[in-house]
């Protein structure tokens, strides 16, 4: 796994957050839009989100059959 992309990947993921603190998205959602890249790979993007997850940073949120990522609501 290359550190330094799922690094980046998270970061790109928080500055999204700070310009837009109320989304909430699914992962290919965040991978198209909040990423602008459907060339990243999932599984990278998905670690990326744990990781954050892990931190505080950000929380899982299931809705119905869909599962949403969203800046965690305490930070």
């Amino acid at each position: 796994m290359d550190e330094t992309l799922v690094t980046s990947i998270a970061v790109a993921i928080l500055d999204y957050l700070r310009s837009h603190p109320r989304s909430a998205d699914t992962l290919e959602g965040i991978q198209q839009c909040w990423l602008g890249s459907e060339d990243d790979n999932p599984a990278i993007v998905l670690l990326a989100l744990e990781r954050l997850e892990a931190d505080g940073l950000v929380e899982r949120l299931p809705i119905g059959n869909r599962l949403l990522w969203r800046k965690h609501r305490s930070v």
